[in-house]
């Protein structure tokens, strides 16, 4: 069985799109049972990558919970590369509730919105065409 932990590892060591979003939506399943854990690893972890990958997890998880967690690093974190990554999950959460909270898009649009950002967010990552 792979840990929250694990699944971090595997995005920050993914090769491709389809290596990092299948290990992020395993992270995505183990995030509720692990939140703690996670938003620890975002904020406290030796590991810039552990801490970038946390970050995004957490702004997919659409919580108050979570946005506190990302805020806290982005007014906190002294690495100034980590604290803009946290300003554009910030973005990313306030377009998602925007969205979401619109009133405009049926659940099932918005889940597909949604994982349609993930998906680019990779290609972005990796260079990679849609």
């Amino acid at each position: 069985m792979s840990t929250l932990l694990d699944a971090l590892v595997a995005m920050a060591s993914a090769t491709d799109v389809e290596e990092y979003l299948h290990a992020q939506g395993l992270a995505l399943s183990l995030a509720d049972d692990s939140f703690l854990e996670l938003s620890s690893m975002a904020l406290e972890s030796p590991s810039d990558e552990i801490k970038f990958e946390g970050l995004s997890v957490l702004s997919l998880l659409e919580s108050s919970e979570a946005e506190t967690v990302i805020r806290k690093s982005f007014e906190t974190d002294s690495d100034g590369r980590i604290a803009e990554f946290a300003k554009a999950m910030l973005f990313r959460l306030a377009t998602f509730k925007t969205v979401r909270d619109g009133g405009h898009m049926p659940r099932e649009e918005y889940v597909a919105y949604r994982d349609s950002v993930r998906r680019m967010s990779a290609q972005a990552l990796f260079g990679a065409s849609p």
